[in-house]
């Protein structure tokens, strides 16, 4: 498949292909450890990564899981509250961009570490999602309860500064960088 496609651009062009570079594949110093995860080069990255999943989930099922009792409370019945959370479902109003936040968070985060720590690195992280996961849906319950859908829209909303202030202020650029050089 490789083949055909350079033998095209040859044809194309007019001219051959340059030699590959080549590549370095001695793997690097030994196996990773959790004192590199957490050590001067990878630590900032990891403290980012941990805020930024313990919020996200905040923001993104927060919104998600209670969508339908956040309609409720505003005085629409659970049957037509319901047929709005498929509507915004279907018509991917906010859905959209926590599904894209959710797909692009995974690959950027893995990018962050290099491949001997990445399951350590990564794996930690993302349990703080799991973390907040598990007492998202009580703050909601109780924001609902005390201030009614504002109190849990401005938790959400706060959840989602958190994150864009994280990644904005922690997060390295990866744009236009090998994963070699992004984490060596």
């Amino acid at each position: 498949m490789v083949s055909q496609i350079e033998r095209r651009v040859v044809a194309q062009t007019g001219r051959d292909l340059p030699e590959p570079a080549p590549l370095d594949l001695e793997p690097t110093a030994g196996r990773g450890s959790w004192r590199e995860v957490f050590g001067r080069r990878y630590g900032g990255r990891t403290l980012m990564l941990s805020v930024f999943q313990f919020a996200q989930t905040i923001g993104v099922f927060g919104f998600t899981n209670w969508v339908a009792i956040l309609l409720a409370d505003r005085g629409y019945t659970i049957v037509s509250t319901l047929g709005y959370t498929f509507l915004i479902a279907c018509a991917a109003l906010i859905t959209v961009c926590n599904n894209w936040l959710i797909g692009i968070f995974h690959t950027y985060g893995s990018e962050l570490f290099p491949t001997r720590i990445r399951a350590r690195g990564f794996g930690f992280t993302f349990s703080w999602s799991r973390v907040s996961s598990i007492f998202v849906s009580y703050w909601v319950a109780d924001l609902l309860a005390a201030y009614g859908t504002a109190g849990v829209f401005t938790l959400i909303g706060a959840a989602m500064i958190v994150i864009i202030a994280c990644v904005g202020s922690w997060g390295p650029t990866t744009n236009n960088l090998r994963l070699e050089e992004l984490s060596p």
